[in-house]
């Protein structure tokens, strides 16, 4: 194993078993639903905006495998604070990344990079970058 699937390996194990965002904040968050029908997996992500428009608070709500929600955490913590049009760039680049584009500098998003080679899988990393990147682009166009 070499040192990039040694760190999503343990980038998986850590954010699907003790995920920090994965909160439903409730009434008054903006919110887009997406899900994976292959597979089943589902995901809810929600924010809300600042006094500055900056993401304030942000969480998910999931069903699925530890990819999905070890994906959805770190979508949440790499985005907080940011504002829309950073984290709708972050989102784009993430799911780049996965089809093959350039790595992004933060290790624990780049050690996903090893899901190229696994097309099924990769679907369940990018499920909440796409929620993430409806909400911010205003389409909500997985939102079922």
């Amino acid at each position: 194993m070499n040192a990039v699937e040694s760190l999503y390996q343990s980038v998986i194990l850590k954010h699907s078993r003790a995920p920090r965002f994965r909160v439903e904040l409730g009434q008054g968050a903006a919110a887009c639903h997406c899900r994976n029908p292959l597979c089943g997996d589902d995901v809810t992500v929600q924010w809300r905006a600042g006094p500055a428009g900056a993401i304030a608070e942000i969480g998910f709500t999931a069903e699925g495998c530890a990819i999905l929600i070890a994906s959805s955490d770190l979508m949440a913590e790499s985005v907080l604070g940011l504002d829309r049009d950073r984290a709708l760039k972050k989102a784009r680049a993430f799911r780049a990344m996965l089809d093959d584009g350039p790595e992004i500098a933060e290790p624990t998003l780049a050690s996903f990079a090893a899901l190229r080679d696994y097309p099924a899988r990769k679907r369940c990393a990018t499920l909440p970058w796409q929620a993430l990147e409806s909400l911010m682009s205003g389409d909500m166009k997985c939102q079922s």
